[in-house]
């Protein structure tokens, strides 16, 4: 079954981390993140990921965090496509299960 997921966006480096195994999960510097970056200015805990039964929410963290462009205060619910800015370059896309589902469903059948 498809998972939220989190993909970096060019130039960030790395692979889509696969959401919803552990709540929260968070973008940070520390040992225990699930996107672990190593930055000037990166905080220990610098944004959190949380999963509630409405959906998925990002939670401001110890350091600035943009969403869609504009600062991340307390928790905001979000959406499939969201993107959250940790560091200039540092940009990851949400994607929700449910938008993975649509796309696996809407895509054309080979070999039919």
């Amino acid at each position: 079954m498809p998972q939220p997921s989190l993909t970096p966006l060019s130039p960030a480096p790395g692979s889509p981390v696969a959401l919803g195994s552990v709540s929260p999960v968070w973008i940070g510097s520390a040992a225990n993140c699930a996107v672990k970056l190593i930055l000037p200015g990166i905080a220990d805990h610098h944004v959190g990921l949380v999963e509630r039964e409405d959906g998925w929410w990002a939670s401001a963290g110890r350091g600035p965090t943009l969403l869609n462009g504009r600062p991340l205060a307390g928790l905001v619910r979000l959406a499939d496509g969201d993107v959250l800015e940790v560091a200039p370059g540092y940009r990851y896309r949400f994607g929700s299960a449910a938008e993975a589902v649509v796309a696996r469903a809407a895509a054309p059948v080979r070999g039919a």
